[in-house]
C-alpha cells in the first residue's frame, strides 16, 4: 500500500519535471504557483506594452524625419526666393521683362511651397505633417452699386470651384454674402439674400447671383465698404454669427471699387490717400480694434475710383481701407476692371487658413497623463506662406525687391527654428526609445526570474525521481518476497535525510 502510494507521487513528480523540461517554464497553471503567475503576467503585460511603444516611438522618429525633409526643400525654395530678391534689387541692369520673369518664378515658388504643405502626410484625421486645416467662416461684405457686376460675376462663377477647393484640403468652411450700397440694411437686401453662412457651393452662389441680380438691376449709392463692415459686426453678420473658439478662423472680405468716400474726415467725405485726419486716424482705429478683438481678419479687394477717371498709380484699394485691412493682418488685392485673378489670390489666401495643432504620442506601456512619461505632446505648427510670413514676397520693382530680402530672411529664420525644434523632437525621441529599450530587457528579465524553469535544476530532480521511481518499483516486486527487505526500500522513500543523502550523488553543471 504504502509503495503504491509513493509510486503515484513520484510519477506526479516526474510528470511535472518532464512537462518544466517540455516547455521550459517552472509555472505552466496557476496551480503551480498562484502568486508567482500573477506577477509574471503583470510583467508579461509591460513587457509587451513596451515593446509597442518602441514602435510609436520609432515611427514619430520617421514622422519628425519626413517633416524635416520636407523643411529643409522649403529653405531651399525661400533661399531661392531672397537670391531673386537680391538679383532683382539690381536696379541698374534689369529691365521691366526681366524682373517680370522674376516674378512669375517667385510667384510659381510660393505656390509649390503651400502645394507642399496642403499634400504632406496626413496624420491625425484632417490635419497633414506640415498643415492642419482650420474651421473657415468667410463674410464677402460687397459693393453692390451699378459698376461692380464684373466683380459679382467672377466669384459667382468661382464660388462652386472654391468650396471644393477648401473642402479638398480638410477646411471646414461657411461663406455668406452681405451687399451694401448707401446703406447696407436697404429693403432689397433682406428680400433676396439669405444673409446666413452656407457650409455649401451651390446655396452660396445662389446668394451671390441675388447679389448680381441687384447690381444688374441698377443700384446706386455713395457707398462706403468701411461703414459697411461696421454695420455688418454690429448685427452679428445679419442672419450667423461667426462661430466661436479657437480653431476658427474668421475673415471678413470687402470687394468695392469705392469712390474714395471712405473714413477721411469721418464716415463719408473724399480722401484718395491715408488721411491723418483726427476723425479719420480714430475711425480706422476703432474699426480694426473691433476686428481684432473678434479676432476677425479684413482682406480688401478693391481700386480707388475718381470722377474723372482714376489717375495713373490708383488701381489699388483706397488708403483708409488698406490701412484697417493691414492692421487685422489681412491683404490689400487689386481689383483691376473686368479682371478676375483677384478671385484665384482670394482663394489662394483662404487656402492657407491653417492652425497649429499638438499631437499626441504614447511613449510608454501605461496610461497617464500628458507629459507623465507614458504620454507627451508635441506640436506642429503648419508651414505655408502665411505662416512664415512670406505671403506678400514679390520682386516685381527694386522697392519690392528690397522689402522681400528682409520678408525671405524672416522666413528663413522661421524655418530654422522650425527644424530645430524637429530635431529636438528627433533627439528626445531616440532617448525615449534607449530607455524603452533598456526596460523592456529588465522587464523580460524579471519575467524570465519568476517563470523560465532552471534546466539543471530540472534535471538533477527528475533523475532522482526516476530512480526513486526504480526503487519504489523493486519494493513493490520484493513485497510478496521479503516484507522486511521492502520496507527498507520504502524506508528511503518516506525518509527526507535519505533523500537528501541520495540526491547528493547526482551532479550536473549549471550552463550559464
Amino acid at each position: 500500500m504504502m509503495a503504491n502510494t509513493q509510486s503515484l507521487r513520484i510519477r506526479g513528480e516526474v510528470g511535472r519535471h518532464l512537462e518544466r523540461l517540455s516547455t521550459g517554464l517552472k509555472i505552466n497553471r496557476g496551480s503551480d504557483d498562484p502568486s508567482g503567475l500573477g506577477i509574471a503576467r503583470q510583467a508579461q503585460a509591460q513587457v509587451r506594452g513596451t515593446n509597442v511603444a518602441i514602435h510609436n516611438v520609432e515611427e514619430g522618429i520617421h514622422l519628425y524625419n519626413l517633416r524635416d525633409a520636407l523643411l529643409a526643400e522649403d529653405q531651399d525654395m525661400v533661399q531661392r526666393i531672397r537670391d531673386l530678391a537680391v538679383r532683382s534689387a539690381n536696379e541698374a541692369t534689369l529691365t521691366t521683362h526681366d524682373r517680370k520673369a522674376m516674378q512669375l518664378e517667385v510667384t510659381g515658388l510660393m505656390e509649390q511651397i503651400n502645394e507642399t504643405a496642403y499634400s504632406s502626410t496626413k496624420v491625425g484625421g484632417t490635419a497633414r505633417l506640415l498643415y492642419a486645416p482650420t474651421k473657415l467662416d468667410v463674410i464677402w461684405v460687397m459693393d453692390a452699386t451699378g459698376s461692380m457686376g464684373f466683380a459679382a460675376d467672377a466669384l459667382y462663377d468661382a464660388s462652386l470651384q472654391m468650396f471644393d477647393e477648401f473642402q479638398a484640403n480638410g477646411l471646414d468652411v461657411r461663406m455668406n454674402i452681405t451687399p451694401f450700397a448707401g446703406n447696407i440694411f436697404q429693403s432689397w437686401g433682406f428680400d433676396n439674400v439669405s444673409w446666413t453662412f452656407q457650409n455649401d457651393g451651390v446655396p452660396f452662389q445662389n446668394d451671390v447671383g441675388e447679389v448680381r441680380d441687384m447690381i444688374n438691376a441698377g443700384t446706386g449709392a455713395v457707398e462706403n465698404g468701411l461703414t459697411a463692415v461696421n454695420n455688418t459686426l454690429d448685427q452679428a453678420q445679419l442672419g450667423g454669427a461667426f462661430r466661436s473658439g479657437i480653431d476658427v478662423n474668421r475673415i471678413v472680405i470687402l470687394i468695392t471699387d469705392e469712390d474714395c468716400d471712405d473714413f477721411t474726415g469721418g464716415f463719408g467725405a473724399s480722401d484718395p490717400t491715408a488721411d491723418a485726419n483726427p476723425a479719420a486716424v480714430a475711425a480706422r482705429n476703432a474699426l480694426a480694434a473691433k476686428l481684432n478683438a473678434a479676432d476677425v481678419t479684413m482682406h480688401v479687394v478693391g481700386k480707388c475710383r475718381y470722377f474723372p477717371p482714376s489717375p495713373p498709380g490708383f488701381p489699388a484699394p483706397d488708403e483708409d481701407y488698406a490701412e484697417v485691412a493691414r492692421a487685422t493682418g489681412g491683404a490689400v488685392v487689386n481689383l483691376p476692371d473686368n479682371g478676375t485673378a483677384w478671385v484665384s489670390t482670394i482663394t489662394n489666401l483662404l487656402k492657407a487658413s491653417y492652425a497649429d495643432w499638438d499631437a499626441e504620442f504614447q511613449v510608454g506601456p501605461d496610461s497617464g497623463a500628458n507629459q507623465s512619461g507614458h504620454s507627451m505632446i508635441f506640436t506642429f505648427s503648419s508651414v505655408t506662406t502665411d505662416s512664415m510670413g512670406l505671403a506678400s514676397a514679390n520682386v516685381s520693382s527694386t522697392t519690392n525687391a528690397q522689402a522681400t530680402i528682409d520678408i525671405a530672411n524672416n522666413a528663413l529664420e522661421w524655418l530654422s527654428n522650425e527644424r530645430a525644434e524637429t530635431s529636438w523632437a528627433v533627439q528626445r525621441l531616440k532617448h525615449i526609445a534607449n530607455d524603452l529599450t533598456a526596460m523592456a530587457i529588465n522587464n523580460s528579465d524579471f519575467k524570465s526570474g519568476l517563470e523560465d524553469a532552471e534546466m539543471d535544476e530540472e534535471i538533477v530532480n527528475m533523475a532522482i525521481q526516476n530512480i526513486l521511481s526504480n526503487t519504489v518499483a523493486s519494493a513493490q516486486v520484493q513485497a510478496n518476497v521479503n516484507v522486511e527487505t521492502a520496507s527498507q526500500y520504502i524506508a528511503v522513500v518516506e525518509n527526507t535525510q535519505s533523500l537528501q543523502q541520495f540526491g547528493g550523488i547526482f551532479t550536473v553543471q549549471r550552463a550559464l
